[in-house]
């Protein structure tokens, strides 16, 4: 079981880091925008570029938890396989 949920959280994290965030970055305003609520600023590397607070969200908060999740279930899932390996070798 924590295969199949370790699976589904590296698919998950590949598709946030190039599909998501990439289209984050690309079409965000120069200058923040009140009517459009790109008002919150990311540096991309080096280069300013304003967000709506949804995409602030996902890049500052999604992104870092489900990193810190998916190593966390993948650490368990091999601390998992050694005890079974383990036991099985006794």
């Amino acid at each position: 079981m924590r295969g199949i949920v370790l699976g589904v959280l590296v698919a998950a994290l590949m598709a946030l880091m190039w599909l998501v965030l990439p289209n984050i970055y690309e079409g965000a305003a120069n200058a923040p925008n009140e009517a459009t609520g790109e008002v919150w600023a990311l540096n991309n590397h080096g280069r300013i570029v304003y967000v709506t607070q949804l995409e602030k969200l996902i890049q500052s908060v999604l992104t870092p938890a489900l990193f810190i999740v998916t190593l966390v279930v993948g650490a368990l899932a091999f601390v998992r396989r050694k005890q079974r390996e383990d036991r099985s070798e006794n």
